[in-house]
């Protein structure tokens, strides 16, 4: 995963749109973190785990880019 594919996946965003797209990865980051925890009966808080791949960022403007479509 390059950042040139991440420029190139984002091309034409607004601001909040590349906002939005960040927030969704983070999100579905956490849930899967938190989820993860849950089903290893550990604590329901959440520790420090690392970050978000790039791949979910990049999975995240594609689905933004989708919803745009619809919306045109």
């Amino acid at each position: 995963m390059s950042l040139h594919e991440l420029s190139t996946e984002s091309d034409g965003f607004s601001s909040r749109d590349l906002k939005d797209s960040c927030e969704q990865a983070e999100r579905r980051w956490a849930a899967e973190v938190i989820s993860s925890r849950k089903n290893k009966g550990e604590a329901d808080h959440l520790e420090k785990e690392g970050l978000p791949a790039s791949t979910d960022y990049l999975q995240s403007l594609r689905n933004k880019r989708r919803t745009l479509q619809m919306h045109l």
